[in-house]
């Protein structure tokens, strides 16, 4: 789901424009703004899906005063609980400005590069999720059979003791077997394994909200961006494509779950591609390439059957992954649909899913994502 922006910002990433950056350094429990980087001149932002921890990020810190140097374990920049939100956007021609929040990072490291001439700080972040993994679990944790999937991540979030916001409306619930994590365990894993079984992604978006929300349909949802090469228009600088067969790209999905019972058969579903029509059609050309997953919060047939059907239309058709650069637009996200026109490239406002997104906390690099397209004949 993209990012709101006005109108106007809309149109001014579609052509040439000025950029402006911002960081504020924060205060984890409340937001509080603990101190402003006004001028920043380096730096980037990456949203990965497929990644555990979705957003990464570093920035560059110009220290003239010396008065953000850290040296003792409260200051201001120290890897000890602090965090940073980075933001980027527009600059218009009246001289109003908008900025898109970019994540709320943990600071993970601080560096101070000192060569004589020049002194500079560069600290890096990641997400919320780096610290409920780093909290881990302090006690066996039971989850009972027929628990949903919310209460059951948010008992997980309380047996770690942080405190975060969620927003679980957009992704479906349903409810698992029993689970138990023990002391050691990785919470953040647990959690994310859950969201699975609900065919929904599960991240901390641009402001720091832990988010479920079900997976991007590249067909049939709307379109969030275009990158074009448009004379007029054009915000697209340079396109890489990638076709490729992949030993994890499979046209025939069995899903096993598990009996809370053990008095009936093992929950099953079965999905494969039987389209003559398509690429990867099991009777074709491609051949069958198979995988079995094994999720223990499935309990019947039809939920391992919704699984395998979604795991199967994820993944039919060849993949082909374009890597575009583009004039800034710090509002794409991954998981945006995105169609790409590139002539030369036989590319017609093709539909793609951005699986992954970096944006320049500098005023003068471009933006880069990497695209996702299924290819179907």
């Amino acid at each position: 789901m993209a990012y709101g922006v006005s109108d106007r910002f809309k149109t001014a990433v579609l052509q040439s424009h000025q950029v402006t950056c911002r960081v504020d350094i924060t205060e984890p429990s409340t937001g509080e703004v603990l101190y402003t980087l006004g001028a920043v001149n380096d730096g980037q932002v990456t949203e990965d899906r497929t990644a555990s921890v979705r957003r990464t990020g570093d920035v560059l810190v110009i220290d003239d005063t010396g008065s953000l140097t850290p040296t003792d374990v409260d200051d201001l920049l120290m890897p000890f609980g602090n965090e940073y939100r980075p933001y980027a956007g527009v600059i218009f021609s009246d001289g109003t400005s908008e900025l898109v929040p970019l994540g709320v990072m943990s600071i993970e490291a601080c560096t101070i590069e000192d060569s004589g001439d020049n002194f500079s700080m560069r600290i890096e972040g990641k997400d919320r999720s780096a610290k409920i993994s780093r909290a881990g679990f302090q006690d066996t944790l039971y989850i009972p059979s027929q628990t949903s999937v919310n209460t059951a991540i948010n008992m997980i979030i309380a047996a770690t003791g942080v405190q975060v916001d969620t927003d679980f409306d957009l992704g479906e619930d349903k409810f698992i077997a029993s689970q138990t994590f023990n002391i050691g365990d990785d919470p953040w894993t647990g959690m994310l394994q859950l969201a699975t079984s609900c065919a929904c992604d599960l991240f901390f978006d641009e402001v720091g909200t832990l988010v479920k929300r079900m997976l991007t349909n590249p067909y049939d949802d709307d379109v969030d961006w275009t990158i074009t090469d448009d004379a007029a228009f054009g915000n697209l600088l340079a396109i890489e494509r990638r076709i490729q067969r992949e030993d994890t790209f499979y046209n025939y999905w069995i899903v096993t779950g598990e009996n809370p019972e053990n008095n009936v058969a093992i929950p099953t579903g079965v999905a494969y591609d039987d389209d003559p029509s398509s690429p990867t059609y099991i009777r074709g050309k491609y051949g069958i390439q198979m995988n079995h997953v094994q999720d223990t919060n499935l309990t019947s047939n039809a939920d391992c059957q919704a699984s395998a059907q979604h795991l199967l239309e994820e993944s039919i058709g060849l993949s082909e992954e374009q890597t575009p650069t583009f004039l800034p637009n710090p509002a794409i996200q991954a998981t945006d649909i995105i169609t790409v026109t590139r002539s030369e490239s036989k590319l017609n406002g093709i539909r793609t899913v951005a699986d992954q997104t970096s944006h320049s906390l500098s005023p003068t690099r471009a933006s880069t994502a990497i695209l996702r397209r299924l290819l179907r004949s």
